[in-house]
Parts: C-alpha cells; sequence; structure tokens
C-alpha cells in the first residue's frame, strides 16, 4: 500500500482515545459477541488475511 493509498483509506476516519483517568464502561454483551462473531466468520472467509496475525508469537 502506498501511502497515497493509506491516507485516503484513513480519511473521514474519527481518531478516539481513551482517557486512562476516566472510569470506562463495559462493552454491551450483544456488542462484543456480534464482534466477536463477525472477526472469526471474516478470519474464516479471508485467511490469507491475518495469515501474519495469527502466526505471531510475540516478541
Amino acid at each position: 500500500m502506498s501511502s497515497t493509498e493509506a491516507i485516503a483509506s484513513i480519511k473521514g476516519r474519527k481518531y478516539l482515545e481513551l482517557d486512562p483517568n476516566a472510569e470506562a464502561k463495559d462493552m454491551d454483551p450483544v456488542v462484543y459477541d456480534k464482534a466477536i462473531e463477525e472477526y472469526l466468520a471474516d478470519v474464516q472467509a479471508n485467511p490469507e488475511g491475518y495469515k501474519e496475525m495469527l502466526e505471531y508469537k510475540g516478541e
């Protein structure tokens, strides 16, 4: 991906940051379960796209 393509891919996105001094609420369990379900379906549909992440063992 070129720098121009990278810039285009994030254009219009919102950057959010968690305030470490504020209390964070737990994610709605239904939303969490749906996110996991979508992630697993995407990994199954496109395993090559997740290969490096799934093989990463940490440093």
